[in-house]
Order: structure tokens, then C-alpha cells, then sequence
């Protein structure tokens, strides 16, 4: 990937979930981690407020966030996430939004953001 400036964009990989079983969020935590990104957060956004999933996350690097209630389903998840990453060090240049049962391509990142490379896009 050859990005112009001093740095690629830096992504944040959200992962909704609400009482997916363990398999099927591993394989999506995998395929996200193996996503050819150099500047990349995986945050799994757990609406069930699972202790296990916790430290699953942990064991394999990832960030487990989870929120007092589940106003606004899905979309309640996300915002309470992007609004905690808000004006923060951590906030990302982008955000990947991924369900919890869609395994991304390795190369899933870079091509979606090579679409936003070029300034006259977006």
C-alpha cells in the first residue's frame, strides 16, 4: 500500500455484538487482526456485557467495550463507541464498522480505504 504523507490514516474496526457465541466472534476477531493494516484498533462492542468475552478480547489484544444499557440496539452500540473514542488520542482518521459474523478479507481495509485517497472522493 503506498499512502502520500507521513503516515496511513490510522482505522478503528468496530465489532457489534449482542449474544453471539464465542466461535462465531473468534473467527470475525481473527480475520479482523489479519486485515493488512499497519495502523488499526479492534474494538468489539459488546452489548451482552459479557465477563468471558472480556477477557477472551484481552487474550487475543483486542478492545472490549461495553455500555450500562442497550438504548438504540445496534446503532446505540456504535455511537456510545465513537463518542467515548471522541477527541481522544485514540480517535481514528476512519471507522470500519463490521457484524459480528462477517469475517473481513485480509485486504478489506486497504482497498476500502484506497477509496478515499484521492481527495476528490467522499
Amino acid at each position: 500500500l503506498h499512502w502520500f504523507g507521513d503516515s496511513p490514516p490510522s482505522i478503528a474496526v468496530l465489532i457489534a455484538t449482542y449474544n453471539e457465541e464465542w466461535p462465531v466472534l473468534e473467527r470475525t476477531i481473527a480475520g479482523a487482526l489479519a486485515c493488512d493494516w499497519p495502523n488499526k484498533r479492534i474494538y468489539v462492542l459488546d452489548d451482552g456485557r459479557r465477563d468471558w468475552l472480556g477477557d477472551r478480547c484481552r487474550e487475543m489484544g483486542v478492545i472490549h467495550v461495553t455500555r450500562p444499557d442497550n438504548r438504540h440496539s445496534k446503532a446505540g452500540n456504535i455511537n456510545h463507541t465513537l463518542e467515548r473514542l471522541r477527541g481522544t488520542p485514540d480517535q481514528p482518521d476512519f471507522v470500519a464498522v463490521l457484524d459480528a459474523d462477517f469475517v473481513p478479507h485480509r485486504d478489506f481495509l486497504a482497498r476500502s480505504i484506497a477509496l478515499f485517497h484521492d481527495p476528490e472522493t467522499g
